[in-house]
């Protein structure tokens, strides 16, 4: 799960979204951006047609932009109705700016890209882009056949874990609710209840997480308590 995105940079086609996403094996990189005018946004969406008659649009000065490149704007009264509109009309070192007072028509709005340099940044407070549990949290690309190992992930509602067929999975937790702390203020340690505590596996020595992230810039060990290793970024 990829959220609250936060000068991030992302290599592949993207779903990124509310509930679960993940990255495909394409080429290209992206870049994501809080924004000074408000929240980074979760973006991700769906390839749709660009309406001719596109009203002309504009975001607030504030927020950041690709230097250079053309700036698309997503929501109510902008150019673009959805997230994925405005990235199937984007170019290499393009923006889309995303109005998070659009949030209730981003539902469902779920696609992948390769356009290489895009910068995705929301507006306006937090746009959200929830993908209603479809699609596969990590695609693997069709060149690689050795099995790949997925250990201790949470796929929060829904959707296909990996792509490919032969990889090697253990400890990870799907569920619709996994019981995030304040996923909308992007706290994803695990509150009492959640069906993921304890269900993760001990990872090699070599994979094994030593430390874990403190907001806004710091970190401490990450140490297992209970009966197993708590699948997820936080113990």
């Amino acid at each position: 799960m990829i959220s609250g995105l936060r000068h991030a940079l992302f290599t592949g086609a993207l779903l990124l979204a509310l509930a679960a996403c993940g990255s495909t094996g394409q080429a290209g990189t992206v870049t994501a951006q809080q924004s000074s005018a408000g929240p980074a946004a979760e973006a991700g969406a769906g390839l749709g047609s660009v309406s001719a008659a596109a009203p002309a649009s504009s975001a607030p000065a504030a927020v950041p932009r690709n230097p250079g490149g053309a700036v698309l704007v997503v929501g109510p009264g902008h150019a673009y109705r959805t997230p994925c509109q405005a990235i199937a009309a984007a170019k290499a070192g393009d923006t889309v700016q995303i109005d998070a007072k659009g949030n209730g028509g981003y539902a469902g709005d779920v696609c992948g890209w390769s356009t290489d340099g895009l910068m995705i940044v929301g507006f306006n407070g937090r746009a959200l882009v929830d993908d209603l549990g479809r699609g596969t949290a990590i695609m693997v690309g069709s060149g690689i056949t050795a099995p790949v190992v997925v250990q201790n992930n949470i796929l929060a509602g829904g959707g296909t874990l990996v792509s490919q067929g032969g990889a090697s999975t253990s400890g990870n937790c799907t569920a619709a609710d996994p019981r995030f702390a304040d996923r909308a203020g992007f706290d994803y340690h695990l509150a009492a209840g959640s069906p993921c505590i304890d269900k993760g596996v001990t990872p090699g020595a070599d994979a094994a997480a030593a430390e874990q992230y403190v907001h806004p810039l710091s970190h401490r060990a990450r140490a297992t308590t209970g009966a197993g290793p708590d699948p997820g970024a936080f113990e």
